[in-house]
């Protein structure tokens, strides 16, 4: 594994405010290559497209509804010669009936039967009515012995990632979540995302852990995915003329320039420079600086990136450099920082 600092520790503290003891303490580190692929579809997401889980239907008692690839046992009491008939492997107590990709199955004198998107209740009902008018008196017993038509996936932060079963037991976020072994120590609750139709969702797992909310209730459905993400890896860090410096935490669905500054309180009316605006970053293992602005507010932020916004008197260098390196004159500053980057100037980096 290549190991490189984050852009963030070039610095060993990055001081909160002018004037001000708190500091962020920026460790090196070692990332792997490992993280969630995301759809095409989920990396040209705006922050504004994306909706909330809380928004949506939670469970309320519904039942598992038959899919293509379920496997089921349909029963007819005292007639052998009914009901499933496909032998279950080295079973040969009991027969099954698999959904076909038309969501059918077959049963003896009744052909095809339509059974894709009924209840297991629903699909008993439907043999005992067709058997019927051919056994007098039929006792039907139909059970869903292997569930594989909806399948949900979780990702990242947990203990075991993977796809998991919908079935007659799981059915919301908490439930898939605890088939998964629960969430990591280090995974960020407040910020989980479900996608869902290519469509994201910030999941906020923990009010629902906390009972604010009912978004661990929320039903889940076929291919549904649930990120969590790591509470450590994935922040950019916002310094200078701003409302409030602070870490930036990124969703999975991307951070821009716009969305950083907006999140940290936007820039100081009086004092920001709005054509001033370093981004410091380390791409292909070297660290370089960009000088950026607001007209540069697309651009997608990347993990450990460093912004800080200049102020308006660029001639108080100490002030502006102090806060990105502390304790070094303006002079050694600006050398140190030149020295230590690739500058470039009125340009932005490629994402």
């Amino acid at each position: 594994m290549k190991k490189f600092l984050s852009a963030g520790a070039i610095v060993t503290a990055l001081a909160i405010t002018a004037g001000c003891s708190n500091t962020i303490v920026i460790k090196e580190k070692e990332y792997s290559a490992d993280a969630l692929e995301l759809t095409a579809e989920m990396n040209s997401m705006k922050l504004s497209d994306i909706g909330y889980a809380r928004d949506l239907p939670i469970y309320n008692g519904e039942k598992y509804l038959i899919g293509h690839g379920d496997q089921l046992v349909v029963s007819v009491w005292g007639r052998i010669d009914l009901g499933s008939q496909l032998p279950a492997g080295g079973d040969t107590r009991r027969n099954l009936s698999v959904v076909s990709e038309d969501g059918e199955i077959s049963l003896p004198f009744l052909g095809n039967i339509k059974v894709a998107g009924k209840t297991a209740a629903e699909v008993n009902q439907l043999v005992t009515d067709l058997y019927a008018k051919i056994v007098d008196r039929p006792k039907i017993d139909v059970t869903i012995v292997e569930y594989r038509s909806q399948q949900v996936t979780v990702e990242g932060a947990v203990t075991r990632p993977g796809n998991y079963p919908l079935n007659d037991v799981v059915h919301t976020v908490a439930e898939v979540v605890m088939r998964a072994g629960g969430v990591s120590d280090n995974a960020n609750t407040v910020e989980a995302v479900l996608v869902r139709d290519k469509q994201a969702y910030r999941l906020n797992y923990r009010s629902g852990q906390l009972g604010l909310s009912d978004v661990h209730n929320v039903r889940l459905q076929k291919n549904d995915r649930i990120f969590f993400p790591d509470i450590d890896d994935n922040y950019v860090t916002v310094m200078g003329e701003v409302g409030r410096q602070r870490l930036v935490p990124i969703p999975v669905t991307g951070l821009t320039l716009s969305d950083a500054l907006a999140l940290s309180g936007g820039l100081s009316a009086l004092t920001a420079d709005s054509e001033n605006i370093f981004l410091a970053r380390v791409s292909d293992g070297e660290q370089r600086l960009y000088n950026l602005s607001l007209s540069d507010n697309h651009l997608k932020l990347k993990k450990d990136d460093l912004l800080v916004v200049a102020p308006t008197n660029l001639t108080k260098w100490n002030r502006f450099w102090n806060q990105i390196i502390p304790g070094i004159s303006a002079g050694a500053g600006v050398s140190q920082m030149y020295y230590n980057f690739d500058v470039d100037d009125n340009r932005t980096p490629n994402n």
